[in-house]
């Protein structure tokens, strides 16, 4: 009796590991807790903070957290490019210098999608509803029902089934021959 209920509350402990790891604002906590440790931030209220800020955004439809956060992002990654551009003025060691290049330009695409991010978020772009077969990047097909298949596409495979003259193949290849098989010496045209 008392090893069935450990082996529930092993098991239950395992549930709860598994839900930490994969709840978003779990995650979000237990990452911010190990960074904060020596700040001597209050769990709980940390916890409750992230938990209040999500159901804003996603109950409420609030964006200003997540404006607020893609421009904390951007300036912090701003300053990390700013930080290691000037540290590669300042290395004379050339994989010291490699090493701040690779960092900088890095922060540099990551804060321009964090930009990008963040103005997609403030103007999303419209879709665009068009009546063809084709599909491209923000379009949606819309054909009506009735729209009939062409009898043949241009890009449709040829089969025998249909016609045995429309194949691509022309049977067996021809063999090699010797056209003039004896090689000969050309006079001096130049005399």
């Amino acid at each position: 009796m008392v090893k069935r209920k450990k082996e529930e509350k092993a098991e239950e402990l395992a549930v709860t590991k598994a839900q930490a790891q994969t709840i978003p604002t779990c995650r979000s906590y237990l990452t911010l807790n190990q960074l904060l440790k020596q700040e001597g931030v209050d769990q709980q209220t940390l916890y409750d903070q992230l938990y209040k800020q999500a159901g804003e955004v996603i109950e409420e439809n609030n964006m200003q957290v997540l404006e607020s956060m893609l421009l904390s992002q951007a300036q912090a990654l701003q300053g990390i490019f700013h930080y290691a551009a000037e540290r590669i003025g300042q290395s004379a060691n050339i994989s010291l210098l490699q090493a701040y290049n690779e960092v900088a330009i890095k922060a540099n695409n990551a804060c321009r999608k964090t930009i990008l991010a963040l103005h997609q978020l403030k103007n999303p772009s419209p879709t665009t509803f068009i009546k063809q077969q084709n599909n491209a990047i923000n379009q949606q097909v819309n054909n009506p029902p009735e729209a009939k298949k062409s009898e043949k596409c241009a890009n449709e495979l040829l089969s025998l089934e249909k016609k045995s003259h429309e194949t691509m193949d022309f049977g067996r290849a021809t063999t090699p021959s010797r056209i003039n098989s004896k090689l000969e010496t050309m006079e001096n045209s130049r005399g």
